[in-house]
């Protein structure tokens, strides 16, 4: 990447999003949507770098016919807006104004399976929708420990805002820029209590590169995804889930899947087992975009040696 996620991924001072958080809490999120409008209109139109990466992203759902219409500036727009409103969401399921009955496909079935039967487990989810939902489904009925980690130093700046905003949350944000044996050892006693770790599998870690990464289909052309979770999956040794949240109307949709159990990597063909998974998970995530095409929040070029599609082509 010319310009890597990190420098790009969150634009704004901190303060900003503590005020946001504070409104939210006292006015509610319909004063936060009308506040986040004009701000968000003007980051859309500041920002060519993200604006550019999400023209390309839209270009590539339009062609594989998951938008009505050839996006143009106002489908932008609307990106850009979906994702501060994701904020908002984000502040719901810190602050427990999100109830179990507001989230569709956790009720019952795999999820409620998975998160009752004391098991310890690895969740590979993607900056899609608001995948925080499980932040706040891990406080209602039997509580669980969930452990997200970050590939980011903002990890205990969200730490400090759920302490201020929901003190009693048993979610705990975990800052890796890379996972060493002492990480690997404090998630292996994390799973072996029975907690999750939750993982984004979307993006490839700061300061890595095509070493870690592994190349899949994804929306129409090779894109390069970690290595790291499917790996992490394979060192820890239980169950592996791949779960999407996705906002649809005053809902939020659950797709919670099995990926393995166990993640094998054999020692003869490890990569070829790891692009196997990655693949999977690809395959998966993208059918979720399917249903939600302007809740997928990656404003950086994400890929860089395939050019997007021109506008002028008629799609097949």
């Amino acid at each position: 990447m010319a310009k890597g996620w990190q420098d790009v991924g969150e634009r704004g001072a901190a303060w900003g999003v503590w005020l946001t958080a504070y409104v939210y809490r006292l006015l509610g999120r319909t004063v936060c949507r009308v506040m986040l409008a004009p701000v968000v209109a003007y980051f859309y139109i500041a920002g060519k770098a993200q604006r550019d990466a999400s023209k390309e992203y839209l270009e590539r759902v339009w062609r594989a016919g998951y938008l009505p219409k050839r996006p143009g500036f106002a489908t932008g727009y609307r990106h850009f807006l979906s994702f501060a409103f994701a904020t908002l969401d984000k502040l719901a399921a810190w602050t427990g104004n999100i109830r179990l009955k507001d989230v569709e496909g956790v009720d019952d079935g795999l999820f409620h399976e998975a998160k009752v039967n004391g098991k310890g487990a690895v969740v590979i989810s993607a900056h899609l929708g608001n995948p925080e939902v499980i932040r706040a489904i891990a406080t209602v009925n039997k509580r669980f420990r969930v452990n997200v980690l970050m590939h980011t130093l903002h990890a205990e700046r969200f730490n400090r805002m759920m302490q201020t905003f929901s003190p009693e949350s048993p979610v705990r944000m975990v800052q890796v820029t890379q996972i060493d044996v002492g990480t690997a050892m404090q998630l292996s006693d994390a799973i072996s209590r029975g907690e999750w770790v939750v993982l984004m599998g979307d993006r490839i870690a700061v300061n890595s590169g095509e070493a870690s990464s592994v190349p899949v289909d994804f929306l129409g052309a090779q894109a390069q995804l970690p290595m790291g979770p499917f790996v992490l999956a394979a060192a820890l040794r239980c169950p592996t889930y791949t779960l999407f949240c996705t906002r649809k109307g005053e809902r939020f949709r659950v797709k919670f899947e099995l990926l393995a159990d166990p993640v094998k990597l054999p020692r003869a063909n490890r990569a070829e087992a790891i692009r196997g998974y990655a693949s999977a998970y690809a395959g998966r995530l993208e059918k979720a975009i399917a249903t939600a095409p302007l809740q997928w929040f990656n404003f950086y070029d994400y890929w860089p040696e395939t050019p997007a599609p021109k506008s002028a082509e008629v799609r097949a």
